[in-house]
């Protein structure tokens, strides 16, 4: 039986695959069409995308998506536990709540990379949002 901090290592790990294995799959699809590399954009967003997805997500998917936009801007990391911070929920709750994003992505034939990227370092996984989909969150966030 594992222990919830070995639970919780596992599951990171499996997260950290998954986005490993779309950043492969992309490489693939990006060599099966003939170009050496995905443009640089191919990963973001475009406005309707956006919007696709936050028609899909509910009001606390939302807060957690605006919320993060506001503390953190592109290029600034941050972990799982500072989103949990910046949406006053349970990291517990954050972790959740990506997934549910993430499926919502997954449906759509995107995966997380398009909102922000993210690395595995020693202890955690860290984020930093990609600027357009920040922008357009933050201008939900304000009307």
């Amino acid at each position: 039986m594992l222990s919830s901090k070995q639970a919780a290592a596992l599951s990171d790990i499996g997260s950290s695959l998954i986005d490993l294995g779309g950043g492969l799959q992309r490489l693939a699809v990006a060599d099966l069409r003939g170009a050496e590399e995905p443009a640089a954009d191919a990963f973001n967003f475009d406005a309707a995308e956006i919007e696709a997805l936050w028609n899909r997500l509910g009001a606390g998917n939302r807060h957690l998506l605006i919320a993060c936009a506001r503390a953190y801007e592109p290029g600034e990391d941050f972990t799982l536990e500072q989103m949990a911070d910046a949406a006053g929920a349970a990291p517990g709750s954050v972790k959740a709540r990506l997934m549910n994003i993430g499926r919502s992505l997954k449906s759509m034939g995107n995966d997380f990379t398009v909102l922000w990227d993210s690395e595995w370092r020693l202890i955690n996984m860290t984020y930093s949002w990609r600027p357009v989909p920040h922008r357009i969150i933050i201008s939900k966030a304000t009307g």
